[in-house]
């Protein structure tokens, strides 16, 4: 049977139910339950989660990949919906930065939606005392900005390390990871982005990260209009959003799969 799993940011959140919050200007289902029902999914994991950087990502589809292998599963596809390259994720083993609320807490193997994982419960979820906080974009100086402790632990990191070619680099070898981890498992995938997120982070602007870009099998990414993620396909056509005028409802999530059907079949090799 075969078993679907998918990883992203809030882009990618991994409600499971069909009904969702119809009527919710807010309904936060995504692509990742409309694919699971649309291509009659029976197992799944979904490690999306809102706030996550590319590096949290990676490393939550690397938990879920495994321990579906470990359980004997054989049939996989997985898809990805890359984040923002800005976005920075930072592990730490101190218990004292975790937060509770506005995507503060420490994610590593938690907060994970399955039927096949560790348990029959729709949400598979433990204690964890160390993982990786999410800054979810720019690490801002305003007190109401995350915990005090957290606050002065990514300003640190941005004011001292932080570097955009870094971020780019980075994605790319977690692009790469996946990849070939897929491969080498004969795990039928795909990718997306929520958006541009190589309009400020390429080649052209990095050269030397080349060797890098060119190592990708781009054939697995599904963009709109060449370079274009959901955010944009949502824009164009004129699909709607949340509250917030930035998550797109999931009508739009929808939308898109279906604009992709072929290739997403053709991809994920379905009858």
């Amino acid at each position: 049977m075969k078993k679907l799993i998918t990883g992203g940011c809030s882009f990618s959140s991994g409600n499971s139910d069909p009904k969702g919050f119809e009527g919710n200007p807010n309904d936060k289902r995504t692509w990742v339950t409309y694919s699971q029902h649309k291509y009659k999914f029976k197992r799944w994991t979904h490690v999306g989660l809102g706030a996550q950087g590319n590096e949290i990502i990676t490393q939550r589809l690397l938990y879920a990949i495994n321990e579906s292998i470990k359980q004997g599963h054989t049939d996989l596809c997985l898809g990805v919906m890359w984040s923002e390259i800005k976005r920075v994720d930072l592990f730490s083993n101190d218990v004292a930065k975790n937060m509770e609320g506005s995507n503060g807490n420490m994610v590593w193997i938690n907060n994970i939606r399955t039927n096949t994982l560790k348990s029959k419960y729709r949400e598979w979820n433990c204690t964890i005392n160390n993982g990786w906080i999410r800054s979810g974009g720019d690490i801002l100086d305003e007190v109401w900005w995350r915990s005090k402790e957290q606050r002065n632990w990514f300003i640190n990191y941005r004011d001292n390390f932080y570097n955009d070619e870094y971020m780019f680099i980075n994605t790319l070898k977690n692009i790469i990871l996946i990849q070939n981890i897929c491969e080498k498992h004969n795990i039928k995938y795909l990718m997306f982005t929520m958006d541009e997120i190589f309009k400020n982070h390429n080649i052209e602007k990095y050269p030397n990260a080349s060797y890098l870009w060119d190592m990708i099998d781009w054939n697995k990414f599904l963009f709109y209009e060449k370079k274009y993620g959901l955010y944009e396909y949502a824009k164009v056509n004129d699909l709607e959003f949340w509250v917030d005028d930035i998550h797109p409802q999931y009508t739009a999530h929808s939308s898109f799969i279906d604009y992709f059907d072929k290739d997403i079949k053709r991809l994920w090799k379905l009858n």
